[in-house]
């Protein structure tokens, strides 16, 4: 076995001591919707959507909003935990919404934010 193998299978081993055994059937991931448009009233149409830790820190990798329409799922711990969703346009401010998962959302729970407005950066 060599060293990238046995880092590999290390890295495994660490995930599933700490974290996997948390797992839980059917949990663990949830939905958001909602509507992105300007403050104008105008659907937005080049828009992402993130999800970053209670540190800030990315744990779900850029989705791409299709059309000015949000659905879009995330797989995250399944256990209680803070997330904050940034929603970003071209030319408008990001929006962060605080998300408790196990809370307002989960997996049987689609968090539903409506309709986002987007305000122009100044």
């Amino acid at each position: 076995m060599n060293k990238a193998s046995r880092t590999f299978l290390i890295v495994i081993i660490l995930l599933a001591s700490s974290s996997c055994w948390r797992l839980g059937p059917a949990d663990g991931w949830f939905n958001v919707y909602g509507m992105i448009r300007s403050d104008e009233g105008v659907p937005l149409n080049t828009c992402s959507i993130e999800l970053l830790d209670q540190n800030n820190k990315p744990f779900f990798g850029q989705v791409r909003a299709t059309g000015a329409l949000l659905n879009t799922q995330f797989t995250v711990a399944p256990y209680e935990a803070d997330y904050w969703l940034i929603i970003s346009c071209p030319g408008y401010e990001p929006q962060r919404v605080l998300v408790r998962y196990g809370e307002e959302t989960s997996f049987s729970k689609p968090l539903d934010l409506k309709e986002i407005v987007m305000r122009k950066v100044k």
